[in-house]
């Protein structure tokens, strides 16, 4: 399985969003370089928690920006994140009870969850910060602005 390469068509164009992504990616691939060269299960277990640990560090700080934003779709974006967490759970719980883990299966899981979800979901969080830029930059700039009345007595 191939490692997943970063480049800009991942990117929101939020930094700490896009940040955490890149880490996740790290971490993603990380994991395929270790199952690669065949490492077993006790690489694969803590990698697999320290990827859980991030990414709800991550969906937590994303979570808590949509909420900043008022993201419209922000629940339904919080429930994919936690259908994620509660699948990597349960494949730390199959690792851990030695039940049979195919490692393709896993990644690729965790290889088209972390893209989708990037290309889709998250990229209409940007679009959203972006159209919001984009009508504070129409305020900013005095169109559609809402004059005081010394504003109206000066303009005739």
């Amino acid at each position: 399985m191939k490692k997943i390469q970063w480049d800009d068509c991942l990117s929101l164009g939020v930094k700490r969003v896009d940040d955490q992504h890149r880490h996740m990616v790290g971490l993603v691939n990380e994991l395929i370089d270790n199952l690669h060269q065949g490492k077993g299960e006790e690489i694969v277990r803590p990698l697999l928690g320290k990827l859980r640990e991030y990414t709800v560090y991550h969906f937590h700080d994303e979570e808590a920006f949509m909420e900043e934003l008022r993201y419209p779709e922000r629940h339904e974006h919080q429930q994919e994140h936690k259908r994620l967490v509660d699948q990597v759970k349960q494949y730390q719980r199959d690792i851990y009870e030695h039940r049979t883990v195919a490692p393709v299966a896993l990644l690729s899981f965790l290889k088209d969850w972390l893209l989708d979800h990037i290309l889709k979901m998250d990229m209409q969080i940007g679009a959203f910060v972006r159209e919001k830029e984009a009508q504070k930059g129409v305020a900013d700039s005095g169109q559609g602005k809402d004059f005081t009345s010394s504003e109206k007595k000066n303009d005739g």
